[in-house]
C-alpha cells in the first residue's frame, strides 16, 4: 500500500490532484474500493480518512496472516498506521 499524504508526491498525478490518495496493492482482498481519493475540503480531514483506510487494510492483512507493506511520504505516517493496526489486531 502506498499512502500519499500530501500533494508533493511525484509517483501518482491523481494524488496531487486530490491532495491525498491511498493505493492498495494488496495480497489480500479489500472490501474497500481502490484507489481511494478524498475530496475533503481540508488536507487534515483527508489525511484522517486515508489513515483509517490504511489501518483497516493492514488489520485485514494481519488477520489473514499476510504481511502488509506500507510506504508513505513521511516515515511517521507509516509508524502511526502500523502501531494502530497492531493494537487493533491484538484486541481482535
Amino acid at each position: 500500500m502506498d499512502i500519499f499524504s500530501d500533494g508533493s508526491s511525484k509517483m501518482h498525478n491523481g494524488s496531487r490532484a486530490a491532495g491525498i490518495g491511498v493505493y492498495c496493492r494488496d495480497p489480500v482482498p479489500l472490501r474497500i474500493s481502490e484507489p481511494i481519493f478524498s475530496t475533503s475540503n481540508t488536507n487534515n480531514e483527508a489525511e484522517w480518512i486515508a489513515l483509517a483506510v490504511s489501518v483497516a487494510w493492514v488489520v485485514e492483512a494481519k488477520n489473514a496472516n499476510t504481511n502488509a507493506q506500507v510506504n508513505a511520504d513521511h516515515k511517521e505516517i507509516v509508524t502511526r498506521v502500523m502501531d494502530s493496526a497492531n493494537a487493533l489486531s491484538r484486541s481482535g
